[in-house]
């Protein structure tokens, strides 16, 4: 492994210094070669060689070849490394790497977002451009992905860090309203504050109808995660004032939120009621931690005061 590293920065000096990719290349397929069996270092070679693909034209054929290397090694890192090892962060990090960068080029958005979000687990985020791009990106994969509902991942994540005081730091501040459902400032952002802005990013206008979708249904979790859970139940009449749409696609909205396994409940649509009985697990911010922290006391101050009910009503029970 140490050899194999040596010679990756070496590939990497090179093509600093206007060498070839396909020099480069070529020392590590020569490295690999001489593997006999599939080990850490073989894994961390193929992944090398697939980011330096990548980082330069890839053909057709290169893409396919490096995704049938994704596939293959993906469930081989969970078998044969041992967690949180020096070796094993430098192989998982490695493949992240590639197998993100690979999505950004294929698609799709959400594909991209899975593999950046287990990236960072092994990244450490600095001032530099790669950081600046790779918040931006996932950014956009976040807002854009299809089933990507858990955005406390990035908006509680140091990467964005990198965006603060750029010009794209709109981004954060469109995700982080999209992420505690607000409405009301996802709306403003849109179309008073950075109408301009979201119109240049064309991930943004392409999907903007599933952004829309996203904000709408992430609204709906929020607004049944701030209520206790004796108190779950939630008029459709409040809904629509609360997500600010029609009445009559309120039960849209519920539906769609049962399909994406957002939560889970029963629907009255004669009262024009539904009960919520589970919320997706999420990440939570700041906020979030603090008003579950705060019905959390609630909760056990009610505990204790049941307790000392009983034991009034029957002072020989214990505890």
């Amino acid at each position: 492994m140490a050899l194999a590293r040596i010679a990756a920065a070496v590939a990497v000096s090179s093509l600093e210094l206007n060498g070839s990719p396909e020099e480069s290349k070529k020392l590590l397929e020569e490295l690999l070669s001489k593997q006999q069996e599939k080990t850490a270092t073989t894994l961390f070679l193929q992944s090398q060689i697939g980011l330096l693909v990548l980082n330069h034209s890839p053909s057709k054929e290169d893409l396919t070849s490096i995704y049938s290397t994704i596939k293959t090694n993906a469930p081989m890192l969970k078998q044969s490394l041992i967690p949180d090892t020096p070796e094993a962060m430098v192989v998982n990090s490695c493949h992240y790497e590639m197998s993100m960068n690979y999505f950004k080029i294929v698609g799709p958005p959400e594909a991209f977002y899975e593999e950046a979000i287990q990236y960072l687990n092994y990244y450490q985020p600095d001032d530099t451009k790669r950081s600046h791009a790779l918040a931006v990106d996932l950014c956009l994969a976040a807002l854009t992905g299809d089933g990507v509902y858990n955005l406390g991942q990035v908006v509680t994540n140091p990467i964005l860090q990198a965006l603060k005081e750029t010009p794209e730091h709109w981004l954060v501040e469109l995700l982080q309203a999209c992420a505690s459902g607000s409405v009301p400032e996802f709306k403003t952002l849109c179309q008073e504050t950075y109408p301009a802005q979201i119109a240049s990013q064309p991930a943004l206008v392409n999907m903007s109808q599933k952004m829309q979708e996203k904000m709408t249904l992430l609204a709906l979790v929020e607004m049944v995660f701030e209520r206790a859970a004796s108190e779950r139940t939630l008029e459709f009449t409040d809904i629509a004032q609360r997500l600010e749409i029609p009445l009559e696609q309120v039960e849209w909205v519920i539906m769609r939120a049962f399909s994406v396994k957002l939560m889970e409940g029963s629907m009255d649509q004669v009262d024009g009621a539904v009960h919520v009985t589970w919320i997706l697990p999420r990440v939570l911010g700041t906020e979030q931690m603090a008003d579950l922290a705060k019905r959390y006391g609630e909760w056990a101050g009610k505990v204790s005061n049941i307790k000392e009910y009983m034991h009034e009503q029957n002072p020989a029970m214990t505890a």
